[in-house]
């Protein structure tokens, strides 16, 4: 930023000729025009008019000069909130009586990563600044050609673009406006005054030769030297109060570039007789001491000179208009005017301006002018003192994000000397890393090397810190990772020896970057555990004396190191203090933004979406506003990773689509990370397969053309072990797994080791094994580690894993977990262990459950409700007519009636249940909704539909069936029609499935499960004859005639009690063989 007021001094006019026909074109102009654009040569009067008129009309006004430097987007906003504070217009303008000011948004900080897009910053930037000068006010850029003219012109269009309606502009220029600012002019935004308007008439310049000479000029001397000087308001300066001949004059020149070249040797001779040759000898030296600084202040002034009396002698040549003006007050700074000064260093030549060198170089660095200092070392080829310079400022360049202005400089100097010295090659690379990560990762070696060299220990912690966290934070390559985390092992120190605070902090970020970068990645280690226990503390004690950005990347490492070692509670003190910390200090959009990003991530990854969506909605008001390309590829891939555990597969298709176009095709990697593996878990959710594979195979190739490591391609590598599950290949997947495991330690390394066994149990499951061992060590794990999200784009194979799990008693707390966090629909299978919202008890009785309770039905339970809610469950998966439910419990009822008592059963059932989802009506049917309700009867189906088809797993085969038939179908309730049939179809059902079972069991060579199984089927239903000859069968296989005879005797006696008749020939043929 310019330390000296010139810059935003607006000029002084009140000596100057008021120029009334202009001062009037100006009020014409801005009667409908916001900005009136001056345009003419030097010396055409264009500061004193802009000056003037909101001087003479009462205008609030700010003044900015442009400069070369201001080119960087960086300068620029910078220096241009000094001139807001230069014009006490830091603050917002106070409301006008008692009403308080409107609030304001914050001067936004310059992004380096929006060098890409600094329109979109700037937009904001002017809209919180305009907000802060005062209504109706006038804000001057002056000199706006010492700016790229197109650069200039885009800029000021967004000016003009975000500034209130009541603002008003004046800008400055040697050129005319530019096809940037087409359409303003169009408007009749932008009015332009031209040369031909300024130039002076007859009668203005008689009034300005006699307000210089304090006399009054006949009307001869005016229009002798308006004909010599053809208006040119320098050139009356010149002659009008001199005594040169109009012949010294412009002459006829034919044309613009002829008259050019006319007024600049009016100039100097101008300069060289009526100045040089007459100046007194104590201003003509003090003149050429001040020459190459042309801004100064008196103490420069006194210093370059060598004079006490410099301050007076300058005064005087204010006062006499010698091309010198005063600025300011009690501690004034003075300037030359761009002509006087070109003049006086043509005069000095190359051996005095180089004899005038070093003092103003001291100068310039006394006022705190770094930059003008570095130009003019660069200016005189000073290698030395341009790198000492720019080693004296890099951190603020690198913590101001000038990237644009330092690479500028690097681009004049040579490689060697910046090399030699090794903070200022580490912070160019902290300067450079946000816009050229390889290129940063350059600079933090030369640092690397040089520290080492010198036995620098807080150099080569910076260093190594610096390009640990580059490779962490943005994954364009990973080459030279590995020397860079051998260099942490070997350099870093123990950060309980550090008694630097910043340096304990960038050790620690160091120790968990390593950590994370590592393959595999090593979160157990000591040193990683100590630093991360270390970072802790220092932020819990707000780890004063370090930078907030610092802080709040340590904050984000440990967000991330909480996240995979399920810490999460560890951690939540710090994310307390640093969402405080954004709110007392400034920290980027792009820093905060990313460190919320972790933290959304973290919540993602730990099921806690209120969390996880507070952080993406702080996310997505910083990209609204800030339009980070890079926050917003960050937020997209969050979004979508957040679709993708979700059910909205549309959504998740276009928000896809979306983070395709966004990510930069040139970043290989994000492509393969996010946006072909996303994809590919889409097709894997959605059941496309090839589709899968297919995206599988882009991303794998994106890995492998970075060189990345089989444990850097985690993500990926799930991917395709979860595709192999979903196309039925579980021993494929088990081998990726495994090959992970390999490469992978710590809590994730067990959590794909839980997968790996969870593919063993599918494999068991489907050859008809028993799963129990694969699914005791695979949920056990995911348990200790806190980890119930596993294999997210497959909810229907956790689903199945779970309800094994659960029928197996099986970590069964921590199952019926994994189910209600991700919200797992019922599988096929699921029985009465699973976790369901509404379970109904009908076999040996009737009992309602709802979220495990017994459902308390008082004395007076609802008779029509419930008998409404048993007909439902005798025809359990099916749906039934509401004509057919109205004949089978209101037979005694007209049609308009029965529908008027169904209706209000529906709603009384509903609200018994507490669950108005559970009871789905709709287009004539009814039914239970089958992921809500579970009737035994399902598991009765369940059970006889596995025998149907063979499928004999173990004896829980056996222990389902007994479990889900514990007596007829609604117990001995009262016999209605409905109830009658599904009570003997029920019976039916269980004595085929236990006559069945026998008989595959005694297939199976498993005589005593058989008899087991079938002892305790007829204990349920003693009249199950077949199931009587199926323990005759396997008694006598074990040469047991004795025992079987004895079971024919207790068959044939219940059936003749029970039912008078005797066993069937078939089952007495048994023992008695022809």
């Amino acid at each position: 930023m310019a330390s000296i007021p010139a810059k935003f001094d607006l000029p002084d006019s009140r000596r100057a000729m008021p120029r009334e026909r202009l001062l009037s074109a100006l009020d014409y102009a801005f009667e409908t025009a916001r900005c009136v654009w001056v345009c003419a040569e030097p010396g055409s009067g264009k500061t004193t008019l802009a000056a003037n008129w909101p001087a003479t009309r009462q205008r609030p006004a700010a003044w900015y000069r442009i400069d070369p430097a201001d080119a960087d987007t960086a300068v620029f906003a910078e220096d241009f909130a000094a001139m807001l504070g230069w014009h006490g217009a830091d603050e917002p303008p106070r409301g006008k009586g008692k009403r308080a000011a409107p609030p304001v948004p914050p001067l936004p900080l310059w992004e380096p990563t929006q060098a890409a897009e600094p329109e979109v910053f700037l937009r904001r930037y002017f809209r919180a600044a305009f907000a802060r000068l005062p209504e109706g006010g006038v804000l001057v850029f002056d000199n706006a050609q010492e700016m790229a003219p197109e650069r200039f012109d885009r800029l000021f269009a967004l000016a003009l673009d975000e500034a209130p309606a009541d603002r008003r502009f004046i800008v400055t220029s040697h050129a005319r406006p530019g096809p940037a600012l087409a359409r303003a002019q169009s408007k009749g935004l932008v009015e332009v005054l031209g040369e031909a308007a300024l130039r002076f008439t007859v009668g203005e310049t008689g009034e300005l030769i006699a307000a210089r000479t304090r006399g009054q000029a006949d009307e001869a001397r005016a229009a002798e030297v308006h004909g010599a000087t053809r208006g040119w308001a320098a050139g009356i300066v010149m002659l009008g109060a001199s005594g040169m001949s109009a012949l010294a004059g412009l002459g006829d020149a034919a044309s613009a570039d002829a008259e050019r070249r006319d007024r600049e040797a009016l100039v100097e001779r101008w300069f060289a007789t009526e100045v040089d040759e007459r100046l007194d000898p104590a201003s003509r030296e003090l003149l050429s001491a001040v020459a190459l600084m042309g801004e100064f202040s008196a103490a420069s002034a006194v210093s370059l000179s060598g004079r006490a009396d410099a301050p007076a002698l300058l005064d005087a040549l204010a006062e006499r208009h010698l091309f010198v003006q005063r600025h300011g007050g009690p501690r004034p700074v003075y300037e030359l005017h761009g002509l006087f000064r070109r003049h006086l260093r043509d005069r000095l030549g190359a051996d005095g301006a180089r004899a005038r060198y070093l003092p103003t170089l001291a100068a310039l660095v006394a006022e705190h002018r770094g930059d003008e200092a570095i130009d003019l070392a660069l200016d005189f080829a000073d290698t030395d003192a341009a790198v000492e310079l720019l080693e004296m400022g890099a951190e603020g360049f690198a913590r101001g994000g000038r990237v644009e202005r330092l690479q500028a400089w690097l681009a004049r100097l040579p490689r060697e000397p910046l090399a030699a010295r090794g903070w200022l090659a580490y912070w160019i690379g902290m300067a450079t890393v946000q816009v050229d990560e390889i290129e940063a990762r350059g600079w933090f070696e030369l640092a690397f090397e040089r520290f080492r060299a010198d036995a620098d220990a807080a150099g080569l912690t910076s260093a190594i810190c610096a390009a640990l966290f580059a490779y962490n934070a943005d994954w364009g390559s990973f080459e030279a990772l590995d020397t860079w985390r051998a260099r942490a092992a070997e350099h870093l120190p123990a950060l309980d020896t550090i008694s630097d605070p910043a340096i304990r902090l960038r050790a620690g970020v160091a120790r968990l970057c390593a950590g994370l970068l590592a393959d595999p990645i090593d979160l157990d280690s000591a040193e990683v555990r100590a630093a991360a226990e270390a970072l802790h503390a220092l932020l819990g004690d707000q780890a004063s004396g370090t930078d907030a950005t610092e802080r709040c990347i340590a904050s984000q490492m440990l967000v991330e190191y909480a996240d995979l070692e399920s810490r999460m509670e560890w951690v939540t003190p710090i994310i307390g203090i640093t969402v405080a910390s954004f709110g007392a200090e400034r920290v980027s959009e792009l820093r905060r933004g990313r460190w919320y990003l972790s933290l959304a991530n973290a919540h993602f990854h730990h099921n806690q979406p209120k969390q996880e969506a507070e952080a993406l909605a702080t996310v997505r008001a910083i990209v609204a506003e800030s339009k980070l390309r890079l926050l917003q590829t960050g937020l997209l891939v969050c979004e979508a990773q957040q679709l993708l555990a979700g059910s909205d597969h549309a959504a998740t298709g276009a928000k896809l689509d979306e983070l395709g176009r966004h990510v930069d095709p040139k970043r290989p990697l994000l492509l393969g990370f996010f946006y072909y593996n996303f994809r590919s878990r889409l097709h894997l959710i959605t059941g496309r397969f090839a589709q899968a594979r297919e995206n599988i195979e882009l991303a794998l190739d994106a890995a492998r053309r970075a060189n990345l490591s089989l444990g850097r391609q985690l993500p990926i590598q799930l991917t395709l072990a979860y595709a192999h599950i979903g196309e039925g290949d579980c021993e494929a997947a088990a081998e990726v797994f495994g090959q992970l495991c390999a490469s992978i330690t710590g809590k994730q390394g067990l959590g794909i080791r839980a997968m790996q066994e969870c593919c063993h149990a599918l494999v068991a499951m489907r050859d008809g094994a028993d799963p129990a061992a694969s699914l005791r060590t695979a949920f056990t794990l995911l348990r200790d580690i806190g980890t119930p999200m596993v294999m997210r784009p497959l909810p229907a194979v956790v689903a199945r894993l779970c309800s094994a799990a659960l029928r197996l008693r099986i970590e069964p707390e921590f199952a019926r977990e994994m189910v209600r966090l991700r919200a797992l629909a019922a599988p096929a299978d699921a029985d009465e262990h699973w976790p369901w919202a509404v379970r109904v008890r009908c076999f040996g009785g009737f009992e309602v459950f709802v979220d495990g309770a017994p459902l308390k039905l008082g004395a007076k339970a609802p008779k029509k409700p419930l008998e409404l809610l048993k007909f439902l469950a005798s025809r359990a998966g099916r749906q039934a007519d509401v004509t057919t439910v109205l004949s089978a419990c209101w037979p005694e009822s007209d049609g308009d009636a029965a529908r008027s008592a169904f209706d209000m059963a529906v709603s009384r059932l509903r609200k018994l249940l507490g669950k108005p989802e559970a009871i789905i009506v709709g287009e004539g049917r009814i039914s239970l909704d089958p992921q809500l309700v579970w009737p035994d009867s399902c598991g009765l189906d369940l059970v006889a539909e596995s025998l149907r088809a063979d499928v004999i797993a173990h004896d829980s085969v056996a222990e389902r069936l007994l479990a889900v038939y514990r007596g007829n179908f609604l117990g001995d309730e009262t016999e209605a029609p409905w109830m009658v049939e599904a009570r003997e179809r029920y019976r039916a059902t269980f004595v085929k499935s236990a006559e069945r079972l026998c008989e595959l069991l005694r297939g199976a060579g498993r005589l005593d499960a058989a008899i087991a199984l079938g002892e305790r089927a007829v204990e349920v239903e003693p009249l199950a004859e077949a199931v009587y000859g199926q323990i005759i069968r396997a008694l006598l296989a074990q040469d047991r005639e004795a025992d079987a005879r004895r079971v024919f005797r207790r068959c044939e006696q219940m059936l003749s009690v029970m039912l008078g008749i005797k066993p069937s020939a078939a089952t007495v043929a048994l023992l008695n063989p022809r």
